[in-house]
């Protein structure tokens, strides 16, 4: 796509971009915007705007706190409900070990949330899998899958468990685990 800055593609620097150009910035002060638009062309082969190097040098101090894992995000568009997301993304910490965590869920419990934070003038807002996909995004959520009925496992006395299993498998087999011939 074209811009229309003459001879400038459109092109979008990640946030870690963003961020690396603000550490070679702060670590060079007397380096003009021109030299630092062909720095981020040497090094990471995007042609961006003078414009572009401005807005990030203005904002240095918001890329340079930004945790390391947001560093693939290109455009942030904020939440329309940042203090609902909060208390969503605290859920999921609390529960994720004892819950299996279905998208399903995750937005079932938002639904929730959103009757109880907002009961007298609910918002009309669609909990859909793009909201899910940027929330998870916006909070560094990663799916992980879980086998079979590994979910429903209780881990609380599991080490009392194993160790009675051996003390059955000693009784009959003289050996922990031993080979069985069956």
């Amino acid at each position: 796509m074209a811009s229309h800055l003459k001879g400038v593609t459109k092109t979008t620097m990640t946030d870690e971009i963003r961020r690396e150009l603000c550490k070679h910035n702060k670590d060079n002060p007397s380096l003009t915007q021109k030299k630092l638009q062909e720095w981020v062309h040497s090094n990471y082969g995007l042609q961006v705007s003078q414009a572009t190097i401005s807005n990030t040098v203005k904002r240095s101090l918001e890329y340079l706190l930004l945790p390391p894992e947001r560093g693939d995000v290109k455009r942030h568009k904020p939440a329309k409900f940042p203090d609902l997301e909060k208390s969503l993304y605290e859920w999921i910490l609390q529960y994720q070990e004892h819950v299996n965590m279905t998208n399903e869920l995750i937005i079932e419990k938002a639904k929730k949330f959103m009757k109880d934070m907002y009961p007298v003038d609910a918002p009309d807002f669609t909990f859909s899998i793009g909201w899910l996909g940027k929330f998870k995004a916006r909070y560094g959520i990663k799916n992980f899958r879980r086998f079979r009925e590994s979910g429903s496992i209780e881990m609380e006395g599991m080490e009392d468990k194993l160790k009675s299993i051996m003390k059955v498998d000693q009784f009959y087999n003289g050996a922990p685990f031993a080979k069985r011939s069956y």
